[in-house]
Formats: C-alpha cells, structure tokens, sequence
C-alpha cells in the first residue's frame, strides 16, 4: 500500500489481528521502539537496523478500519485477477 514503510508485526499485522480476533490484541502493550528510517528499503532488513522488539514500524494507528481497506482491495485485484484469466 502506497505510503506505508517495510514494517513487521505492525499495521498489516495488527489490523487484520483487529478485525478478524480483536480479543487476541492489547494496544495498551504496543512497544514504540522502531526502526530508524533509511529513506529506502532493504530487504531482508540488516540486523544491526533492527531493534530489540524485532518491529520495524509502529502499530499505533492499526485499526479494524484499515483492514477492511485492505480487504477490499485484495479482493478487488484477485477478482480483477480471475476476470481477466476467465
């Protein structure tokens, strides 16, 4: 998704923990130790880059919202996907 930096066990992850076993997260536990931003990537992401916590990115602003964008943008390009081949 546009905009959004490599991360790990942070927006994608959380959101979709959100929406589908809400009872599973405790936003209260989120740890705001991140990655130092490089201003590009690169994968896989050197050791040394990432902290402790193994997070690349904050999970802060996940939300159930976020996921069903997401959703509904997967479901569109593999239906694009199936069209096209079909």
């Amino acid at each position: 998704f546009p905009g959004w930096a490599l991360e790990h066990a942070a927006i994608t992850e959380t959101s979709f923990m959100l929406k589908f076993t809400p009872e599973l997260v405790h936003m209260e536990r989120l740890v705001d130790e991140t990655m130092t931003p490089l201003g590009y990537s690169i994968y896989p992401v050197p050791s040394d880059l990432v902290p402790p916590s193994g997070l690349l990115a904050s999970a802060r602003s996940s939300s159930k919202e976020k996921a069903d964008m997401m959703i509904e943008e997967i479901i569109s390009k593999i239906k694009s996907i199936i069209e096209k081949i079909f």
